[in-house]
This record gives C-alpha cells, sequence and structure tokens, in this order.
C-alpha cells in the first residue's frame, strides 16, 4: 500500500471513478491531474490492483461450484428474453458496472501512462556535443565568439554568439559554415542574424567529418559559395 499523500495528492475521490459514482465532470478533473501528477498515477495504479482483486474473489466466492463427477445431457440452448435479462439481482449488476468502471479506469492509466512515456522521451535533456571557440581570422583583431552544439537523439541544435563583428554593409552579410579543416569541404549553416547570435537545427549525419566553425562576409550577389573572407574561425 502506498503511503498518505499530502493534500496536493488527495486521492480519496479516486474511489468514485472506480465505483461509477464521479459525474462527468469529476472524471475530467481527475484525468487533468493524471496527466500531470506521478504520484496520483501510481496511486490510481494501487487502487485498481486492489479493487479488481477484490472484484475476482467476491465472484469466485458467490459463483457455485459444478458437483464433480455429474454428467448430464446438454439441455437445447435457449435464448432468455429481455424480461429475464433485467431481472438480475442488484448485486450482480451492480458487480458488473464496477468491473466496467475498472477497466475503464485502467484504460485510463495506461493512456497517461504513454502520454507521460511519450513526453518524457520528447523533452529529454540535451547534451552537450560540441564547443569552441571562435578567433578573428579577416575581421575585426578584437572580434570573438563560440559555437555551442546540443544533442537531442539524432537532432542538433548548433548556436553561433559572436562579439565586436562590425555591422556588415546593405548589400553584404555574415554567414557560418562548418568546415572539414583536411579537406576544406565547407557546409553552409545558416546566415547569421544582425544580433551577433543564432541557432540553427541541424541532423546528426550532415555533422559528420566537420570539425570546425567558420563565419563568413558574404556579398549578397547570388552566388552561394563561400566568399573566401573568414571573420572568425574556430574548432572543436
Amino acid at each position: 500500500m502506498s503511503e498518505p499523500h499530502d493534500s496536493d495528492h488527495d486521492t480519496t475521490e479516486f474511489l468514485g471513478l472506480l465505483t461509477g459514482e464521479a459525474n462527468r465532470g469529476a472524471s475530467l478533473a481527475i484525468a487533468e491531474r493524471l496527466r500531470t501528477c506521478d504520484a496520483c498515477r501510481l496511486e490510481l495504479v494501487d487502487l485498481l490492483v486492489a479493487h479488481a482483486a477484490l472484484t475476482s474473489a467476491s465472484r469466485t466466492l458467490e459463483e457455485p461450484a459444478e458437483p464433480a463427477g455429474r454428467e448430464e445431457e446438454l439441455a437445447p440452448l435457449r435464448i432468455p428474453d429481455e424480461a429475464h435479462l433485467t431481472s438480475r439481482p442488484a448485486h450482480a449488476r451492480l458487480r458488473s458496472r464496477r468491473v466496467r468502471w475498472v477497466l475503464a479506469g485502467a484504460a485510463i492509466v495506461v493512456a497517461v501512462a504513454g502520454v507521460s512515456a511519450g513526453l518524457a522521451r520528447t523533452h529529454q535533456r540535451p547534451t552537450v556535443v560540441a564547443q569552441a571557440t571562435l578567433h578573428p581570422l579577416d575581421g575585426p583583431t578584437n572580434a570573438s565568439g563560440s559555437l555551442t552544439a546540443l544533442a537531442q537523439g539524432n537532432d542538433r541544435l548548433l548556436t553561433v554568439r559572436t562579439s565586436q563583428l562590425h555591422v556588415p554593409g546593405a548589400q553584404s552579410f555574415y554567414e557560418v559554415w562548418l568546415l572539414d579543416p583536411t579537406t576544406l569541404k565547407m557546409l553552409a549553416v545558416g546566415v547569421l542574424p544582425a544580433s551577433g547570435t543564432g541557432s540553427y537545427d541541424m541532423n546528426a549525419s550532415l555533422m559528420k567529418g566537420y570539425s570546425a566553425v567558420d563565419i563568413s562576409l558574404q556579398v549578397n550577389d547570388g552566388d552561394p559559395r563561400h566568399s573566401k573572407v573568414s571573420v572568425l574561425r574556430g574548432y572543436f
């Protein structure tokens, strides 16, 4: 049995959900709590297991055992009329209704657990897989910058920060590149915003083979190639 919860995790209303006494508003409120509260989900699981066990034991005790060693000729199958179906004992109808609510409650727990697991995978903490300090080349001697690459699954988030770069002219801009220093192969990442800081999404496979970052000063002439004017560069 789980330990008692504080007032923020009062789960006594879960009994109404299991017995079918909770109205629609209460059921929706419970569902909302289950989406955000791990303690409430664990408590509901405990209640479901206990309730199902008691229901099963009660049904076993109430159902008469078939006499052993008795052989009888099977009677013809007869479909009971509607009056007979509605005349079941009240405790049998209540037990059936409770079983349906147990199953419904279990479905809620399974659904919430699935959503929680999905959210947990989606919100895994990113890890730093690459860092670099950028040094000036053809740019101002006091310019500087940095690169940080975060990994989340196969996704990479590259964040470039620069300082003391000159404001580019009306027909020029700064662009961020990945560089392989051995082969001089380059991959355009994106335009550096006027603020000097930019973030770029990239797949892990595209980063393979690159170990440096380069910032170039480009002329807006429609040529997508590197201008060969590198203002900052760093290695990771």
